[in-house]
This record gives C-alpha cells, structure tokens and sequence, in this order.
C-alpha cells in the first residue's frame, strides 16, 4: 500500500519531496531522517520552541503535505489548520498512541493521522523497492534557523556538507577508551 506522504512539489527549477520531523531528539527523528535519505526525500526539521507562526511560515515555504510528530505537537498542528494555517498539512505521523480526542479533531480538519507503528508495518508489507542513492549534491535537509530575527530561513545541508563536517570532526576530536561525549542540541540543528 502506498501512503503518498512525500509528493513531488516543484521548487527552484526542480521536484522536490518533503517530509517535517517535529519532535524531540528520539530514535524515530533518526529512523525518518535515514529513511528519507534512501528514497531522495529532504528533511525539514523543526524545533521544538518554534510558534506557530514560524511553523506555518515553513510549512508553506516548503508545501509539507506530512509531518512526523509527536501527540503534542500533532494537537498544535491540528491547532493550525483550524485557524488557516498550514494549508498543504494533510497528513501527520504521529509517534506513540494515538488518543481519540486528537484522531477526531484531526478528521474535523481533513487531516489523515497515520501512526508511526502503522508506518512501519506498511512498508514492511510492501514490495521492496528501490533505493534512489543520493548524490554528493543532493540536499537531506533543510536546516531552519530558529527565526529571532525575522522569518527563519532555510539552510540546505548537502550529503556533501554532513559528510565533510562528520570527516572533519573525526580527524580534530580525539577520544581514548572510557571517555563519553554528550551532545544535547535538536536533531535538527545542523551541528548535531
């Protein structure tokens, strides 16, 4: 069964296929963000402290159509489209269990809610398909500042850029055995 969440939307010349993160930093932010990379789909990461208003102004920039959330910010999304926001929003991947207040003021808004879980199980299902290999140039995310001064704007991050600053961080941080390092920013940070 095909879900359709990342239609092709045409920007800057070329097609373009989306998908919104708006959680904390948990493995499903991960698992999405890979998942995305194997099938040519950019990333569009959002913070957790953004408004509403910053949200939507990323939304329509970009035409998401899905977001992968989760039950809080499903409810402030869910928010938005009632009050005019968010236009392209028409469905949400909603990370963990589903309450039936949120799946019926989502229905109210013509918003499809699919779990997570559900998500999975689908694509284990499926036939296998191919794997679109990314090129150095392709972009895997669009990286929004946070918007203090102003609308945020969207940086593309290329498999290029992560590659080179993970190569770069490799070779000037040392660690020897036992040593621990932490690192605490939102997945979608481009220094994360």
């Amino acid at each position: 069964m095909q879900l359709e969440l990342c239609p092709f939307v045409e920007g800057e010349g070329k097609q373009w296929r989306f998908i919104g993160i708006w959680a904390k930093n948990r493995w499903e932010w991960t698992n999405t963000l890979l998942a995305a990379m194997h099938f040519s789909v950019t990333a569009v990461g959002f913070y957790d402290a953004m408004a509403v208003e910053q949200v939507d102004y990323i939304v329509r920039q970009t035409e998401l159509s899905s977001i992968v959330c989760t039950p809080d910010y499903a409810g402030k999304l869910i928010g938005m489209k009632k009050g005019g926001m968010v236009p392209s929003l028409n469905s949400l991947i909603v990370i963990g269990v589903v309450d039936p207040a949120l799946l019926q003021a989502a229905q109210a808004q013509s918003l499809y809610v699919h779990t997570y879980s559900h998500v999975l199980s689908q694509g284990n299902l499926a036939a296998p398909m191919q794997f679109s290999e990314p090129t150095k140039h392709d972009v895997y995310i669009f990286s929004y500042t946070s918007g203090t001064t102003g609308d945020p704007k969207g940086v593309k991050l290329t498999h290029n850029n992560v590659l080179t600053a993970a190569r770069n961080s490799l070779t000037r941080i040392t660690m020897n055995a036992g040593e621990t390092m932490i690192s605490y920013l939102p997945y979608t940070h481009s220094f994360e």
